[in-house]
């Protein structure tokens, strides 16, 4: 650190020698005096490129140290453990004197990883160390300034260290640290202690704005794997467990037995890449929904089954529908499915027992959207209902905007998928308060925003503003992509995203990636 002081004061005296009416000729560039100015900039240049050498000294000595630390933690944990710490050590001074946003974010990369191998069989510790690196990360004014133009787009001429591509890039490294944070401490500890804390947010001009979800599209997209042949259709997709689920098309097969096989779930095992089958249903699965540790599938057949997501085995079978069940929907102690029967029926999360049958739609239930006070269901053509979850009686009709493919709850808000539109009705007055002509062929909520998915482009709408915050284009030269389904999952924070894509010479394959 010396050479860093010495090259300091070098500065100043370089900088007193063109004191006052001096300095304001550089700025100006007053021709007269080219050849001091030229010389002076040549010098500062110099000076800069050595300053920022030193500054970046230390941070290559902190990926020196984990690297080192990586290469011998099999053989000689102990000793891996004393350099992850000198590398936890160099990466914490390295953060403090590196003048580049990628550099910061590569020190705050060092300290996260070295403190969790650190401190393996501390978590507390571990978790405490983390939250405390990615809080300093998020307050960075940079990185302030860096969200504040990605969510307010006027306001951006506060970014002045490259352009929307480089931004962006950033943010979603930046969104990538803080999902791991978040992910390390409530897998290790609580997510309560994550949540309680004030290290997962950046300040912007006063909003909180979430890097996990708000910038969750700018993040890398990796493909995670292509499906089979012969895999089927996907027609929707959850996760559970490490499992991801889907429903399909009706496969083509022959004979009784095989009708029960054409109408599996397929289940893709994220962490070895294994598929199986869960056979169940008679009819084509329509519907899929999370409940805690469970997969809930509806289907054409009238039946819901509930399945042990990490066994993949049927352990209850829902029935009393007169019609198929096109819907789904679970909150924090109930399911709901929605039938082309014109009934909503209301069974206990844990028991599974039949609790409530909701009548009172005319046509098949195609919709629902549910809160822990709240049920929103829609119908083909007619109104969208709304009903007290304390009573079980419907309070209002809301007029239906148009035909109806997905509603959510978001705040005070009810949005309605409609028509490739999107209306926000708010859930005070029961009035349309907006209207945008937004794709929306899919449509999930992740946090505050909606996530939309339109042939190959994914979009994150700010609904406070509706402001688009973020966009993931899906593209190739030699591959046209159309998503087909998506979901979130908030234990990891991790985007899955179904596509299909069609090669040059017309073949097709669906793929899995993960954002």
């Amino acid at each position: 650190m010396a050479e860093l002081a010495l090259v300091r004061i070098s500065l100043k005296l370089v900088w007193g020698l063109i004191a006052n009416r001096a300095i304001a000729r550089l700025e100006t560039g007053n021709p007269t005096d080219e050849k001091l100015r030229q010389l002076l900039l040549s010098e500062f240049r110099k000076l800069h490129e050595e300053l920022d050498a030193l500054r970046r000294k230390e941070l290559v000595a902190a990926t020196a140290f984990m690297e080192n630390a990586y290469e011998i933690l099999n053989d000689d944990p102990g000793e891996a453990i004393k350099e992850f710490n000198k590398a936890r050590d160099a990466a914490q001074v390295a953060l403090g004197v590196v003048k580049e946003l990628h550099d910061k974010i590569l020190a705050t990369k060092i300290m996260i990883a070295s403190a969790i191998h650190e401190f393996v069989d501390k978590p507390d510790v571990a978790a405490s160390l983390c939250m405390k690196y990615v809080s300093r990360l998020n307050s960075l004014p940079m990185v302030a300034n860096a969200s504040c133009a990605q969510i307010s787009p006027r306001m951006g001429t506060k970014w002045r260290w490259g352009g929307s591509e480089a931004r962006q890039e950033l943010l979603g490294k930046i969104s990538e640290i803080n999902r791991c944070v978040r992910h390390f401490v409530t897998d290790q500890t609580s997510g309560i202690k994550y949540l309680e804390s004030d290290c997962s947010h950046i300040n912007v001009e006063g909003r909180l704005v979430n890097p996990v979800t708000d910038f969750i599209l700018l993040r890398s997209c990796m493909e995670l794997t292509a499906l089979k042949e012969g895999f089927g259709t996907p027609i929707c997709m959850v996760v559970v467990e490490s499992k991801m689920f889907f429903a399909q098309t009706q496969a083509a097969v022959s004979g009784k037995r095989d009708a029960f096989l054409g109408n599996a779930i397929k289940a893709l095992d994220l962490e070895t890449g294994s598929v199986s089958q869960l056979v169940g249903h008679a009819g084509v699965v329509l519907c899929l929904a999370v409940a805690g540790s469970h997969l809930v599938s509806g289907s054409f057949d009238k039946n819901i089954l509930i399945w042990d997501a990490n066994s993949c085995k049927c352990v209850h079978i829902l029935t009393g529908h007169e019609g198929s069940v096109r819907s789904l929907a679970v909150n924090d102690s109930h399911i709901f499915s929605g039938s082309t029967d014109c009934t909503i029926k209301v069974w206990d999360s844990i028991t599974f027992q039949l609790h409530h049958t909701l009548e009172g739609h005319s046509a098949p239930v195609t919709a629902l959207a549910v809160s822990n006070r709240h049920l929103f269901s829609a119908e083909v053509s007619g109104p969208i209902k709304y009903w007290d979850l304390k009573k079980f009686t419907c309070l209002h009709d809301i007029k239906s905007p148009g035909n109806i493919s997905k509603m959510h709850i978001l705040n005070s808000n009810l949005l309605v998928a409609f028509d490739q539109k999107l209306s926000v009705i708010n859930l005070g007055n029961l009035r349309e308060v907006a209207i945008t002509k937004h794709p929306a062929e899919l449509a999930l909520i992740i946090d505050r925003n909606l996530c939309t998915a339109s042939e190959s482009t994914l979009s994150s709408l700010d609904v406070h503003n509706m402001n688009i915050i973020g966009l993931k284009a899906f593209k190739d030269s030699d591959v046209l992509y159309n998503i087909k389904c998506m979901h979130y999952e908030e234990m990891t924070g991790y985007l899955y995203v179904t596509a299909l894509c069609t090669t040059a010479n017309s073949k097709e394959k669906y793929v899995v990636f993960r954002l």
